[in-house]
């Protein structure tokens, strides 16, 4: 459940802050999250990384691509709780951060939706949004910039120009992407270095 206040709050999205929101479950959003408690979460990531130290996998990375700050703060905790070294090292990696800069992480803003645009084109149809003229209200559209879930919203509770899903195209997802993997890569290959000497 949401907080009132502060960052990932109800109130710096536009709501009153006695209603209960889980995820991103807002209450004229048509679709819905695939929202894992996150006991439940714990519990099937610390599975697969059992399954995998069983095997001659090192290190073990655990990659999150964008996710709640509790599932986050989960997957961290697991990489150290499961690292056993110098037998295996569990490490905690993000695919989003600092991936996707200039674009804003939020959720279904511009970064995302350029992403998905380049992953999986038949996925993203803008058009089914309100024309570009009308602004896009974080709580009737669950589109949230990042800034809104650090706390700083804009006056009206609206995503700002350059957090827009309908400025997205799939030319900066791929570029988001690229860059992401050339990161993720860079470090794996470290990981690999250093889990050989």
């Amino acid at each position: 459940m949401r907080p009132v206040d502060g960052p990932q709050g109800l109130r710096p999205l536009g709501f009153g802050g006695d209603e209960r929101i889980v995820g991103m479950d807002f209450p004229t959003n048509p679709v819905k999250s695939v929202y894992l408690e996150e006991g439940a979460f714990a519990i099937v990531v610390r599975e697969v990384i059992r399954l995998l130290k069983l095997d001659a996998y090192r290190p073990v990375v655990i990659v999150n691509g964008h996710g709640a700050p509790n599932h986050v703060r989960t997957l961290r905790r697991l990489a150290a709780e499961e690292s056993d070294p110098p037998r295996v090292r569990v490490v905690y990696e993000t695919a989003s951060s600092p991936a996707l800069p200039p674009l804003d992480p939020g959720h279904a803003e511009r970064g995302e939706t350029a992403f998905i645009m380049s992953a999986a084109p038949e996925s993203v149809d803008v058009s089914a949004l309100p024309p570009i003229q009308t602004p896009l209200r974080y709580r009737d559209h669950g589109i949230v910039n990042g800034a809104a879930f650090d706390g700083r919203p804009t006056p009206d509770f609206t995503v700002p120009r350059d957090s827009d899903p309908r400025y997205a195209t799939s030319d900066e997802g791929a570029a988001a992407f690229a860059r992401g993997i050339e990161r993720l890569a860079s470090q794996v290959r470290t990981y690999l270095a250093d889990s050989t000497t």
